[in-house]
């Protein structure tokens, strides 16, 4: 029950097999892939768990030669077998306006907002009795993505970049490499409350900007309203 890996010319073949037996990691069992191209240019397998009743996915950022370990979908029964996933590109969505000044408000904590502290991104309450330099730490610019224009990218004042490194959101000067520029990229999503938004990271889809212990992470969806809500923001009038 290993997935097989074959190349073609043509749709209609004649096909060789490239690879066979376990050679992307995935183990047995795994049946019934769906494979889709991601926004980022990479692509993403749906695999059928066979034995566990779950249905599991795995990225690969070289076209085929590595595959990350296979993550479980959250919020699928396990009663169907050999589904197909199709990708399917709709106008409309969230609009972000850039090269605006905002500061982003938790939507279910609304008193707390992204702010820069000590190079990280956390959430502390931000009032109108705050000091002037928590203000401006708390003030960032939507610039067009750096990786791809049509995202979105922010800026503080100092001219860093919020950027995840090891799943913490955090804030550093671009280098000007393609890593950073996936690392700060984010795409923007419709949010759970009126005029908010979820940020899902450009090289790691399916992780959102989300704040856990007021502190801002990329981690991936579990599927819950709980995760929703707190990977959800909205724009609002910058305080500096």
């Amino acid at each position: 029950k290993y997935i097989e890996y074959a190349t073609a010319s043509r749709l209609a073949g004649p096909y060789t097999i490239r690879r066979t037996g376990d050679w992307a990691g995935w183990g047995g069992y795994r049946e019934g892939p769906a494979l889709v191209q991601l926004d980022n240019d990479g692509w993403r397998i749906f695999l059928d768990g066979y034995g566990d009743g779950g249905y599991y996915y795995s990225d690969s950022h070289d076209t085929f030669a590595t595959w990350t370990a296979p993550r479980r979908l959250p919020g699928i029964s396990g009663t169907a077998r050999h589904f197909t996933v199709v990708k399917e590109t709709v106008p409309g969505g969230v609009t972000l306006a850039k090269d605006v000044t905002r500061s982003l408000r938790s939507a279910n904590y609304p008193t707390r907002h992204w702010q820069r502290r000590s190079g990280l991104l956390d959430l502390p309450v931000v009032t109108g009795s705050s000091t002037a330099a928590d203000k401006q730490a708390a003030t960032f610019t939507v610039v067009p993505g750096l990786a791809d224009r049509g995202a979105c990218s922010f800026r503080d004042s100092a001219g860093n970049h919020v950027r995840h490194y090891g799943f913490r959101a955090r804030l550093d000067p671009n280098d000007g490499t393609a890593a950073f520029a996936r690392d700060a990229t984010f795409i923007a999503r419709t949010g759970t409350t009126s005029g908010s938004v979820r940020f899902e990271s450009y090289n790691y889809p399916g992780h959102y900007l989300r704040h856990y212990g007021h502190q801002l992470r990329v981690d991936p969806s579990d599927g819950t309203d709980l995760f929703r809500q707190d990977s959800s923001f909205v724009p609002v009038t910058a305080w500096a």
